[in-house]
């Protein structure tokens, strides 16, 4: 489709571009395009899903902490595997402190880690409970997190913290 093939042509052209899936629009005929392109050097590693894919779990979950430790967080914690009640990582930031559940996924997170990560925070005594991805979330995952307060970080929001 034209309105498809210009920006997948802009994209190849331009080795300067990153464009993340994610973010689509249909055009008129009802064909789906790529509107998000951010330059490169934005990004430290623009190969993110190479490096994840080859992490187990654990590995995930410190990547992810010292992400955070990276971006300002402070007081960053790695909680331990088993018994941690659904909370991978407690940070702070700017006197908040943040209960972190990190899925490491090749298809959509669904609604189970949004309930887990809410009961997690509330153990942990954390006032915001967040769910970290490589990947995306599920329509019942996003309209779960926006009704109990979930704040939900994507594969985007990864790249864009890793920065």
């Amino acid at each position: 489709h034209l309105c498809d093939r210009r920006q997948r042509q802009m994209c190849i052209r331009d080795r300067n571009t990153l464009f993340i899936p994610s973010r689509m629009l249909r055009c008129r005929h009802g064909k789906r395009f790529f509107v998000s392109a951010l330059p490169k050097n934005r990004f430290r590693g623009c190969h993110l899903e190479k490096k994840i894919e080859h992490m187990d779990g654990w590995e995930f979950e410190e990547y992810c902490a010292s992400i955070l430790r990276k971006n300002g967080f402070s007081h960053v914690e790695v909680t331990q595997g088993s018994g941690d009640f659904g909370i991978d990582v407690i940070a702070e930031k700017a006197g908040v402190r943040y209960g972190i559940q990190c899925k490491k996924y090749s298809g959509t997170v669904g609604w189970h880690a949004v309930e887990e990560a809410k009961a997690g925070a509330e153990y942990w005594e954390c006032q915001r409970a967040v769910v970290l991805t490589n990947s995306n979330f599920s329509r019942q995952a996003l309209e779960g997190a926006a009704k109990i307060g979930v704040e939900l970080w994507d594969g985007q929001r990864l790249a864009w913290l890793q920065k």
